[in-house]
């Protein structure tokens, strides 16, 4: 097992129906600071952290299906083992990738307590495409993919393009687009509607000075 490439590997084995307690084990017996040192870069830290994400959620669904009935627990239960701490997706996703933001705070508010784990592994930056990147498992979510760090600007960009083409819905005849929730879940981490419509337009999703409809 390399140990660099371990949230990948677990991915890659929960989604290919290979074994994957090896994977498992090791992150509860190993120090984390040993899959993700401190000296990695930020585009290691978020491919890593992106990829332990989609691997967990898929992990919790295959051991307990019954469980996502409600969501909630789902993602705030702290069932994750990574030495020396055990968590939640919603620490993983929240604390680490959305840097300590407050879960319920669209994107403005956050969490004055984030916690120790938080506090260690945030990445110094937000990426607003991470939300075109984790997989909560609903149907509506973005496709799991793997992501590497020497190519993660380019995938996250084409998971942003392939989401928003897919989930975008324009009606000329009213000039308005239809975009998802996940925008007004997020409304902070996209910079507001007047960003978030200049990423459209940007990406081609709708035409200039089209109105957007949630």
């Amino acid at each position: 097992m390399e140990r660099h490439r371990i949230s990948q590997d677990l991915l890659y084995a929960i989604r290919t129906g290979q074994e994957y307690g090896a994977c498992m084990a090791a992150l509860a017996e190993l120090p984390l600071t040993e899959f993700v040192p401190p000296s990695e870069s930020q585009d290691f830290k978020k491919a890593f952290w992106l990829n332990l994400y989609n691997a967990f959620v898929l992990v919790m669904l295959k051991q307990n299906p019954e469980s996502y009935r409600n969501r909630n627990r789902f993602f705030s239960q702290k069932t994750i083992r990574l030495r020396p701490f055990t968590v939640s997706l919603d620490d993983l996703e929240h604390g680490v990738l959305r840097r300590g933001a407050w879960k319920w705070g669209m994107g403005y508010v956050k969490n004055p307590f984030p916690g120790a784990f938080a506090r260690t592994f945030m990445l110094d930056r937000l990426d607003f495409r991470i939300h075109f990147a984790l997989n909560c498992g609903a149907a509506s979510c973005p496709p799991i993919a793997y992501y590497e760090p020497h190519e993660l600007d380019a995938q996250l960009n084409l998971a942003m393009q392939n989401y928003l083409e897919a989930e975008c819905c324009y009606d000329a005849a009213a000039n308005t687009v239809t975009i998802p929730k996940l925008f007004s879940w997020y409304w902070g981490d996209f910079g507001g509607r007047r960003r978030i419509g200049q990423l459209l337009e940007g990406q081609n999703s709708i035409p200039q000075n089209a109105q957007t409809s949630l």
